[in-house]
């Protein structure tokens, strides 16, 4: 066995024993676990690039610094590199879930939908929005697996692939302002006591903004753009096989329904189900239609291309998980909220958007929300700083996933910088730096307006 085989089984291994864990928390699962994942770490920081391979160092050795600061103790440096353990099995198996896509040709279908009806870019990325923010809310990183495979060949259409991978990093942070998969959503509902069924109206209110906010720039790229991005002209060759559609929009609502039966009925994770179904769907799908030939082909492609693939995530996660254990061991995290200027209190939109930088910036370091957002909710009396409780709440939630949406080390952005073969920074902060900074500010002055009269 060559080591580039050793990798690939040793990635998910690893993968699997953090389900394991999850489901049977044995001591014995969980340090075997992290001795394959020291091996998948010496390997990788022998076949990642440089670049990653410095951010990666400089995240440990931070980590570290602060943990001997700390005087942590052994157990708990073991602990921060299994923190993001069930993260990067997500990361792992999530890409198993597009094995039933490939069963039938139907992205030749999605392009010849575009052909006859979608002939410029607006409809395009609509259609594009709406599916992928209710996928994500619900299901999490599945959202991209799903939209990433059925519509980036369709995107090269419009000659728009930057758009459709911005697009997709846009429309699933939208989903964070009331889904279920996101921590900040349980943040805010644990520890600030907002009831869920207050936050969804209110977070589809930003939803549309946000999604309305990104056709408007894609709009204005056709402005400047014309010849870039033509109009398409109707193909009157071009004929939908609506059986083929109506079957891969069967499947995809047939993986949220599944996720969510498991987790409203047993109270799992979504970050351990999504792995099990990953396993399990492609080849109970394979059974019902069956294509046997076809689910053993789309595992042969996932074993060559997606694992070996992943150990700079693997890395990348493990590292940002660290450093998060270490600014929280350290007592670092919770200083963050203290550098707030007393004068803002009288400005609320300022004060809003320097809260929400105070989130973002640090994400674009690799520290994650978690950190930072969980230490703002906990160290912040929202009276004292003049906010009102669901401000602070929106205030909490925007920044989160804005940081998502541009930091390089976030799982939406490994995750999609994975799919799209490109350096996480340029699928996060690159594309999207301006849609970000438009979005603070709109923000910024809608939680100011809105927060009160909650």
């Amino acid at each position: 066995m060559n080591r580039k085989h050793l990798v690939q089984i040793t990635i998910f291994t690893f993968a699997i024993f953090q389900v394991v864990y999850y489901f049977y928390p044995s001591e014995f699962i969980f340090y075997l676990s992290i001795i394959v994942l020291l091996y998948v770490l010496s390997q990788a920081m022998i076949n990642m690039p440089k670049i990653n391979k410095s951010v990666c160092i400089g995240l440990f050795i931070l980590g570290s610094a602060l943990m001997i600061y700390a005087d942590a103790a052994p157990a708990v440096w073991i602990k921060g590199l299994g923190k993001n353990g069930l993260l990067i099995a997500l990361f792992v198996c999530a890409p198993m879930l597009n094995i039933p896509f490939t069963y039938e040709d139907y992205q030749s279908e999605l392009k010849n939908i575009a052909k006859v009806y979608l002939h410029t870019m607006i409809p395009f990325y609509l259609l594009i929005s709406i599916p992928t923010h209710i996928f994500a809310a619900l299901t999490g990183f599945a959202a991209f697996v799903i939209m990433y495979n059925l519509f980036q060949e369709t995107s090269k259409l419009y000659n728009s692939e930057d758009i459709f991978i911005a697009t997709l990093g846009r429309s699933y942070a939208s989903s964070g302002f009331w889904g279920s998969s996101w921590v900040s959503v349980l943040l805010v509902v644990s520890e600030l006591g907002i009831p869920w069924y207050r936050i969804i109206p209110i977070g589809m209110i930003f939803t549309v903004v946000s999604i309305s906010i990104n056709l408007i720039s894609i709009k204005i790229k056709m402005f400047k753009e014309p010849k870039r991005y033509p109009r398409l002209q109707p193909d009157k060759e071009a004929v939908v096989d609506w059986s083929k559609i109506f079957t891969a929009l069967s499947l995809a609502i047939l993986i949220v329904f599944i996720t969510l039966t498991i987790n409203i009925y047993t109270g799992w994770k979504l970050l351990s189900i999504i792995p099990l179904v990953a396993c399990a769907f492609p080849l109970a799908v394979a059974l019902v239609q069956k294509k046997m030939p076809e689910y053993t082909n789309g595992l042969k492609s996932y074993y060559e291309n997606s694992l070996y693939k992943s150990q700079t995530e693997v890395t990348l996660f493990t590292a940002a998980g660290f450093l998060a254990t270490a600014l929280e061991i350290s007592g670092v995290s919770a200083l963050i909220p203290k550098i707030i200027p007393d004068f803002l209190i009288n400005y609320p939109p300022l004060l809003i958007g320097s809260l929400m930088l105070l989130v973002i910036i640090p994400g674009q370091m690799g520290i994650h929300p978690v950190a930072t957002g969980t230490a703002m909710v906990v160290a912040i009396v929202p009276a004292s700083i003049g906010l009102a409780v669901p401000t602070f709440a929106w205030t909490i939630i925007c920044a989160w996933l804005l940081s998502n949406m541009l930091s390089p080390f976030s799982a939406l952005n490994l995750t999609l910088s994975g799919l799209a073969g490109r350096p996480s920074w340029e699928v996060g902060l690159g594309l999207s730096w301006r849609y970000g900074l438009v979005c603070l500010i709109v923000y910024s002055l809608m939680v100011s307006v809105i927060g009160p009269m909650l």
